[in-house]
């Protein structure tokens, strides 16, 4: 698997009490792969995330996973040993997929926030097999080198409720959880 590499300024070193437990996955919600990238590696925008996955499949990474990318903001998680925590950058790694939600082309630079949580998901770009199968390849990597396990993989939406909708309900979650088994 190639990987580019597009370092982003928006990161930390991540601390000995951090450990990645979990993998995130985003769905940009913005219409051009090119525009994300710019986006999640300009300081002024303080996010940022491990990997970003295009449309056509490459896969690019934006921030080494033993540093921290800021992807989750606010967030919290109860893991299957009980422990809950809050602001889980330091406890994940973050993956972009390249793609409009349901906001295709009129929001180049992704919807305004009162836009995100009224999406109308019958209108929602479908994800690509391209980026699909690139995701799939990289789960099944990154989650072997973490000692992960599928579950662990989890969207922006279920760590943040109520706050964030990515990577949405049109994203194949059963095709990827059949895909990672």
């Amino acid at each position: 698997m190639r990987i580019l590499q597009r370092p982003s300024p928006n990161r930390r070193p991540r601390t000995n009490t951090e450990q990645v437990r979990l993998v995130v996955l985003h769905a940009t919600y913005m219409a051009d792969d090119e525009a994300a990238l710019q986006r999640l590696t300009d300081p002024a925008t303080e996010v940022s995330c491990h990997y970003y996955v295009a449309r056509d499949g490459t896969i690019t990474q934006l921030v080494p996973e033993a540093e921290v990318a800021w992807h989750a903001g606010q967030s919290r998680w109860v893991f299957p040993d009980g422990a809950e925590v809050e602001g889980l950058n330091g406890h994940s790694l973050g993956i972009e997929i390249g793609n409009a939600g349901s906001f295709g082309k009129a929001y180049p630079e992704g919807p305004p926030k009162h836009l995100e949580q009224a999406p109308d998901w019958a209108q929602a770009e479908p994800f690509t097999p391209a980026a699909l199968a690139s995701l799939t390849a990289l789960l099944q990597d990154v989650l072997h080198r973490h000692g992960l396990n599928p579950d662990a993989v989890v969207g922006h939406d279920q760590i943040s409720p109520g706050r964030k909708t990515d990577p949405g309900p049109h994203f194949p979650w059963a095709q990827l959880r059949r895909a990672l088994a």
